[in-house]
């Protein structure tokens, strides 16, 4: 695996705040597994979700993963890349 730094706008996450749905959009990285590791403020993986993109936005929705009210991070991986 490695970290892929070359375009960091190759990413879009919205709504930023959000209420239920996330939705994500990736730039380049078609018919690609996507996975989304979600952590709490305190670092705790709080969900991890696994996807195909076919250039769709994923939508990825917090009451199925159990997040409760508050702030989180996404690090995204594109087969099995950081980026």
């Amino acid at each position: 695996t490695g970290l892929v730094t070359d375009n960091p706008a190759r990413i879009i996450v919205y709504p930023n705040p959000t209420t239920q749905t996330v939705n994500m959009f990736f730039k380049d990285f078609e018919n690609k597994n996507v996975t989304a590791h979600i952590f709490d403020l305190m670092g705790k993986k709080v969900a991890e979700v696994t996807q195909f993109y076919d250039g769709q936005p994923l939508s990825l929705d917090l009451n199925k993963v159990y997040c409760r009210n508050g702030l989180y991070f996404l690090q995204i991986y594109v087969d099995n890349k950081l980026i």
